[in-house]
């Protein structure tokens, strides 16, 4: 007869999808999944679905919520489970402090260049950092090519670097930023 469900909810297509695309930049906030995966066509945002929506895969043990200071919106992170279950074959971030406001920054700033270029697609450091250990490469020391904070691949197929600066840099620094690039193909 009629009464309260008993079984958990279903995975989606679209909460694989979402925890694919948390994956491949590691951190995230609730308002950032739901730019991204509760837009209306009326141009406003679904933040309770996606709040909900975002409970819901908490509480099956995908995700991850931060509280990283007092007054900061929670960050969301994939939990081993999460990261079994995306496609992005990356590990969960790791939990580091003093690096939210640049990866929260990253995100925004690497969605934006892609709304603004239409037909393209973005690369995440966490991805390069992947591919580049597979080709046996790994982390960028000394005379390695520079990892930048994102690429956008434009639909020309031109690959544009990105980084992303929260803190002024000396002219020298800025130098041998260049000069790593220009070394690199």
């Amino acid at each position: 007869g009629p009464g309260p469900a008993t079984s958990q909810p279903e995975v989606t297509a679209r909460d694989v999808e979402m925890l694919t695309w948390m994956g491949r930049y590691g951190i995230v906030t609730a308002a950032q999944v739901a730019n991204r995966f509760f837009s209306r066509e009326d141009g406003g945002i679904g933040s309770r679905a996606a709040r909900n929506r975002l409970t819901t895969l908490e509480s099956l043990g995908f995700i991850r919520r931060n509280i990283p200071f007092a007054r900061h919106p929670g960050v969301l992170r994939l939990s081993p489970a999460g990261a079994d279950l995306a496609d992005a074959h990356i590990a969960p971030a790791g939990w580091v402090p003093a690096e939210i406001e640049h990866s929260l920054s990253v995100v925004d700033l690497m969605e934006t260049l892609a709304t603004e270029h239409p037909g393209s697609a973005v690369r995440t450091e966490r991805e390069i950092r992947v591919d580049r250990g597979a080709m046996g490469r790994g982390r960028s020391f000394g005379n390695e090519r520079r990892i930048p904070d994102g690429e956008l691949v434009l639909k020309s197929g031109k690959v544009v670097a990105v980084e992303l600066d929260l803190t002024p840099k000396r002219s020298p620094d800025v130098a041998r930023i260049v000069r790593s690039y220009l070394r690199s193909d």
